[in-house]
């Protein structure tokens, strides 16, 4: 809550934020354990926002652990990191976003147009024994590095940040096209109960399953690198937003009703592709559902809601700080686990999209006393009210059990004109006319081999031969042998050979044998 008196300013916001982690880490004032109470009790007074404003923010981005059972506060390493550096751009960056309504100073710097080079950061001379700086304007500034991920990525400017990590605008090197890196980093601290490697094990497996969903409605995942101390991974760009921003920038904070039909339609596809390559979402947000540049719905995260999950049958669903995503869930998935990884269905998704439809068409989510869509909103046709109850209900048997029912009450509920209008580009949720399946190879014909048992002379007939084939004369040496063919006499088939030619069998050069 912001207090009377001076303008705020981003330097004093970082001045502040630094003032409080350097005090925290004075064991003279709160011993070695800080209770939060007496933290809040020795500082409010001090700072132009409350307490609990900062400790907010330290906490979400991992420069304050806060143990709320306990009601201890400590100083992190990336805190106390914080307080040694004179100026992190990141950290700037961070408060300046944190605290956008807050501050009386100029906005954020729009991120550089898709299809351009990424900036690379000016530095600042440096000199012995200093610490070097990125040059930014006062005010509030957007991280720019120049980092390249295992030679083919070239990681920007900051775009966001959730439980699982932090997004950043990127680029292709090679190709110049712009991506989005997601780099998997504060779920180590939010996820402290789960073994590092198990959190790896699960990341990979989630974005490998992502990355098999095919769909126009569907961010596509790109590539992956899990063996990093961060792990991170490439998706497309969604350069339109995602649903959080386009609400905010309404007045009322709420859509346009046919705009709203149109995100709530594309989002029941994208869904309903997914629920068909068994894939659940269980972490449907405003800040999942993403756009391009042409206004259609790419829908991301699935399933990486259910990293952080406890594998012991009877805990509870940890609700992390900062994941926003608790005012969506159905009442299933805070139920205690009961070991059973396949429990949730379908009907989780759907139950999380009727609040995210009511949100869009009224600008709150719906409480138990809420007011009907078409009470809430005059535009809305009373026919939507069962469909949005069917949704929302909490017992699985009275709830829609897939998306295909769903939209069976949306085309109902709507006129065609909300549906479909000019500038609509009709898109196929099932191939109408797939082409036929290539025909099998077919199968050679098995080949007979003939086993052919050739039997081996006795030696003694081998060495005989041998001895006659070296008395053949000289003048056969080389010739053909031809088979005869005498009309007169019988094909025998044997070879002949001319009488003068002949060798004598039996008889060997050398001295006679002795008399006997």
């Amino acid at each position: 809550m912001r207090r009377t008196g001076s303008p705020l300013t981003h330097e004093v916001l970082v001045e502040e934020a630094r003032f409080i982690l350097k005090t925290l880490q004075r064991r003279d004032l709160f011993g070695a354990d800080v209770k939060l109470t007496e933290a809040e009790r020795v500082l409010d007074s001090s700072i132009s926002l409350s307490f609990a404003d900062y400790c907010s923010f330290l906490n979400k981005f991992g420069y304050l652990r806060i143990e709320p059972n306990a009601g201890l506060v400590e100083v992190t390493e990336g805190g106390a990191r914080i307080i040694e550096v004179l100026d992190d751009a990141e950290f700037n960056a961070r408060l300046s976003r944190h605290f956008a309504r807050e501050l009386s100073g100029a906005p954020t710097p729009p991120p550089p147009p898709p299809g351009r080079p990424l900036p690379r950061p000016e530095m600042a001379s440096v000199t012995e024994g200093t610490v070097p700086r990125v040059a930014h304007s006062r005010g509030p500034v957007e991280r720019v590095v120049d980092d390249v991920l295992d030679r083919r990525y070239r990681r920007g400017a900051m775009v966001g940040q959730g439980t699982v990590g932090t997004v950043f605008r990127g680029q292709h090197v090679s190709l110049g096209r712009d991506m989005a890196i997601k780099e998997v980093r504060s779920v180590f601290q939010f996820a402290s109960y789960l073994r590092r490697d198990e959190i790896v094990r699960r990341l990979r497996q989630t974005v490998e399953t992502h990355a098999r969903l095919v769909h126009p409605n569907i961010v596509q995942i790109l590539d992956q690198n899990s063996e990093r101390e961060y792990p991170y991974f490439v998706m497309e760009f969604a350069v339109g937003g995602n649903l959080r921003e386009r609400l905010s920038a309404e007045k009322e904070g709420r859509l346009p009703l046919s705009q709203a039909i149109r995100v709530l339609t594309q989002i029941c596809y994208a869904l309903d592709y997914a629920h068909g390559q068994d894939v659940l979402h269980v972490g449907l947000k405003p800040e999942n559902v993403l756009f391009d540049g042409q206004g259609n719905v790419k829908l991301a995260d699935f399933g990486f809601a259910r990293i952080t999950d406890r594998a012991e049958p009877g805990s509870q669903t940890p609700v992390l700080v900062g994941g926003n995503a608790v005012g969506y869930m159905a009442p299933e998935r805070l139920q205690p686990v009961g070991g059973d990884e396949t429990a949730l269905t379908p009907a989780a998704d759907i139950y999380a999209l009727g609040l995210l439809f009511y949100e869009m068409i009224t600008g709150k989510l719906p409480g138990r006393r809420s007011p009907l869509p078409s009470q809430a909103r005059k535009d809305v046709p009373s026919a939507f009210d069962d469909v949005f109850d069917r949704m929302t209900r909490d017992e699985l048997e009275e709830r829609y059990k897939s998306v295909s029912e769903v939209l069976d009450g949306i085309y109902k509920a709507f006129p065609g004109k909300e549906v479909f209008s000019k500038g609509t580009i009709l898109m196929w949720a099932e191939d109408p006319s797939p082409l036929p399946a290539p025909p099998a190879p077919a199968e050679a014909p098995p080949v007979e081999v003939e086993e052919v048992v050739e039997e081996l002379p006795e030696p003694e007939l081998v060495a005989e031969e041998a001895l006659e084939e070296e008395a053949v004369h000289p003048e056969m040496r080389g010739r053909s042998l031809v088979a005869r063919s005498d009309d007169s006499e019988e094909k025998t088939g044997e070879i002949a050979v001319p009488e003068d030619l002949r060798p004598t069998k039996g008889k060997r050069k050398g001295p006679p044998p002795p008399p006997r």
